[in-house]
């Protein structure tokens, strides 16, 4: 079984692809859990989502699954 679940989305700033590249790619890689783990927003660090973009990760993440 292969998993990964450490994969961010350009929403966490160091990051590139969408996500749905990144989802095709592990079926690709057959690839049999995979998730994301964007960091958490925070006001002191610039390699995070901001708040207001929660929502939107949530919503692709759930749209591209």
């Amino acid at each position: 079984m292969y998993i990964d679940l450490h994969n961010h989305t350009a929403l966490c700033n160091h990051a590139t692809g969408t996500i749905e590249e990144y989802v095709q790619t592990a079926i690709t890689q057959k690839i049999d859990i995979f998730g994301f783990s964007d960091h958490a927003p925070m006001n002191f660090d610039t390699y995070r989502m901001r708040f207001d973009e929660m929502e939107t990760y949530e919503k692709e993440v759930l749209h591209v699954k």
